[in-house]
């Protein structure tokens, strides 16, 4: 249902708000995994945690670059002109944090969904595994939907007024700061192992 939402929205933040809905339901198949899935549940919550404060600090970002104070929303149609009113790495980071969200490998995000998924067939429930699945490649046109004008398209959206170069600054710090945490779970493409241990242990 969050994931049929979020096609509908205009708004990147309504958008992205449907997207955790999704997500939430993501997290709660693996509760019902039970006990065993603690340690995947709670990982994938701190990746997705943390992409998502990265992710609305981006969004914070683009929006202040294009309108200043008066930015309330930002469109999906307004993406385009706004990353080219705020700095390149600000369009590059929520790039590489929408294909997080999407599962894209070897994001973090990708590793969070894997070990959840991993779980739930494990557990026999095939169809929850059936349902996420579908989920997140119903979720993957929307977030493709967020890429297009960023990137391919002419800027739209410009009868707004340009925002002050110094408002974007705090937010897209908060930003790279958290995607540079996510970055650092990368290493757990290389020591899954090791990570689930280390959850579980904090989970017990």
């Amino acid at each position: 249902v969050g994931n049929l939402m979020a096609w509908a929205q205009k708004s990147v933040r309504r958008m992205m708000a449907y997207s955790s809905v999704a997500n939430a339901g993501y997290a709660a198949l693996a509760l019902s995994v039970g006990v065993s899935a603690a340690g995947s549940t709670l990982l994938f919550l701190l990746i997705y945690g943390v992409t998502v404060i990265a992710t609305f600090a981006m969004i914070e970002t683009l929006c202040r670059g294009f309108a200043g104070t008066d930015c309330n929303d930002l469109q999906v149609s307004e993406l385009g002109a706004a990353s080219r009113k705020t700095p390149k790495i600000a369009g590059v980071l929520f790039a590489t944090l929408i294909f997080s969200l999407a599962g894209i490998p070897p994001l973090p995000g990708f590793l969070g969904k894997y070990v959840v998924l991993r779980d739930v067939w494990a557990s026999g429930f095939t169809v929850g595994a059936v349902v996420m699945v579908l989920g997140t490649l119903l979720g993957l046109g929307y977030y493709l939907r967020i890429l297009i004008p960023l990137f391919m398209e002419e800027s739209v959206g410009t009868e707004r007024k340009t925002g002050d170069k110094g408002l974007f600054w705090g937010p897209l710090f908060a930003g790279a700061l958290s995607m540079a945490a996510l970055m650092g779970c990368l290493i757990g493409f290389g020591r899954l192992q090791q990570w689930l241990e280390l959850v579980e242990g904090f989970a017990r």
